[in-house]
């Protein structure tokens, strides 16, 4: 029993409709061959099958159609039988060799009108003998009929003998391919050779000279080479008769430290003489040691920092400080520390001094009007929400409790020194100090959506503000592993690198 199966160019048309309907296409007269030189006539030309257009390498295009002429159609024919031949007696068909195809660029006349297609070409028929008398889909009889041609016709053998064909004629243009490439290097040295005959006499002189260091004021005021590695930083017990530092007597937040002598130590509790010959005693969290430590200190390391003035070279005092920003290039290998007394500052490595003690959390030895701001800090740092500024720049800044205008003097990485314009006296402050109009903006902003409930997700370093005004930009620290592991152990703050927005200042007063 044997099915025809149509296939059809639309699935709303049914067979006998599809009979009768034709397509509008452009015919294209000239031969497919574009080597043709027949000059057959046009009332002679073949409408092109599939074959002759592969055969002639043209490529197939919708609603066009190609035409052939007699004397080409018959050489397409006669290699097609050859290949048909060779393919039923298991020959390989990679020995004969076929026309190879051609970029042309085909002009082709753009008014040229549509014509019904006349041809009698445009039905594929395929005929499915279901021999066995099964029950199949029309798709199961098509694959079968697939699989059983490929099988008669042994195509797999086609497939491994195509490789190797292709194989061997790669094999064979090898030496080509090094000829080539010595060619290439031949010419290239030439091309080079060329140039150094051409340029000989205009050659530079390179000369050896002393090497030469430029420094500004700034740069040797600053030591920004000497910094000691990263490592563990230690706290050992003072002994007696050793040096060290001691907090005075005063306001909690205006604490200044002092040379002493350890005469005793029992516990935590250390026994110092000061330089009126008097004995005092004090905690682990009131003593630091007089020499600066051999490796870096991380952010969170309770500390005393030596304060003097821009112009002070010598003298200065030490006070009780935080440290809140590691040395990096940014900030000239400096440190960035937070007093007790809300004053921010940057230091180097030799001006900071360790404290022998500190609580779990280090923000509990700080003073109380500082505290909350520390503790604020340390917990989402390394997130740092920060007002970005300009020199020149106009923001307003509060200041015991009002808002005034001031205006941005200089730039030092993390901070910034603003001139009041009512009285015209400057102050140094952290840029992420909510005593900036931009950032205690913002922060009043999150709570209020934190009170409605909605979530709140810092999704970039730059948000909210004018494009002419202040903004806020989120930075992050990025530490070595040996830096975090220390901060975790002298701050135990738990969580540490949380991904959250501070709502911290710079400024540390009951005001921030």
């Amino acid at each position: 029993m044997a099915d025809t199966v149509t296939l059809l160019d639309s699935d709303e048309d049914t067979p006998k409709e599809a009979m009768y309907k034709k397509r509008k296409v452009v015919t294209v007269w000239p031969c497919v061959n574009m080597e043709c030189k027949s000059g057959q006539e046009k009332e002679k030309m073949m409408t092109a099958d599939q074959y002759s257009l592969s055969f002639y390498g043209v490529e197939v295009k919708e609603n066009r159609k190609r035409k052939v002429c007699t004397k080409c159609k018959e050489v397409a024919m006669d290699k097609q039988k050859e290949l048909v031949q060779k393919l039923v007696k298991g020959e390989s068909l990679f020995g004969e060799k076929l026309p190879v195809a051609q970029d042309i660029l085909m002009l082709e006349d753009s008014d040229e009108e549509l014509l019904t297609d006349s041809s009698d070409d445009e039905e594929l028929e395929v005929e499915l003998t279901d021999s066995d008398g099964e029950e199949m889909t029309i798709e199961e009889r098509l694959e079968k009929a697939v699989e059983a041609a490929m099988g008669k016709f042994n195509l797999d053998f086609q497939l491994d003998s195509a490789t190797e064909e292709l194989s061997k004629r790669l094999d064979s243009m090898a030496d080509d391919f090094e000829e080539t490439e010595k060619m290439f290097c031949d010419l290239e040295e030439n091309v080079d050779c060329l140039r150094r005959e051409l340029y000989k006499d205009h050659e530079p002189v390179i000369r050896e000279l002393a090497p030469l260091d430029i420094k500004d004021e700034e740069d040797e005021e600053i030591d920004i080479d000497i910094l000691p590695p990263h490592g563990v930083v230690e706290r050992p017990t003072p002994s007696l008769g050793q040096v060290v530092l001691i907090a005075s007597q005063g306001q909690e937040e205006d604490v200044e430290w002092v040379d002493a002598n350890v005469v005793g130590v029992i516990g935590e509790m250390f026994s110092v003489k000061v330089a009126d010959g008097k004995v005092h005693k004090v905690r682990g969290q009131e003593v630091a040691y007089n020499t600066a430590h051999k490796v870096r200190l991380p952010v969170g390391t309770r500390c005393v920092a030596l304060y003097r003035e821009k112009d002070q070279m010598e003298m200065g005092v030490y006070k009780s400080a935080v440290v809140a920003e590691p040395p990096k290039v940014l900030n000239k290998n400096r440190y960035l520390v937070f007093c007790d007394d809300g004053y921010p500052a940057y230091v180097c490595h030799k001006d900071l001094r360790v404290v022998v003690k500190s609580s779990p959390n280090v923000w509990e030895d700080v003073a109380a009007p500082s505290r909350e701001f520390i503790r604020g800090y340390l917990q989402q740092y390394p997130e740092r929400p920060m007002v970005r500024l300009s020199i020149g720049q106009t923001v307003k800044t509060e200041c015991e409790g009002k808002w005034w205008i001031t205006r941005v003097v200089e730039m030092d990485a993390s901070l910034v020194l603003l001139m009041f314009d009512k009285d015209k006296r400057t102050e140094w402050l952290y840029r992420g100090s909510t005593r900036l109009g931009p950032l205690f903006s913002e922060m009043e902003q999150r709570k209020a959506r934190m009170v409605e409930g909605d979530q709140v997700v810092a999704r970039g370093r730059r948000v909210h503000g004018k494009k002419t005004g202040p903004v806020i930009e989120y930075r992050r620290e990025v530490e070595t592993d040996n830096v975090q592991t220390e901060v975790k152990k002298s701050s135990a703050t738990p969580g540490r690198a949380v991904a959250k927005k501070s709502t911290a200042s710079r400024k540390t007063d009951t005001t921030t």
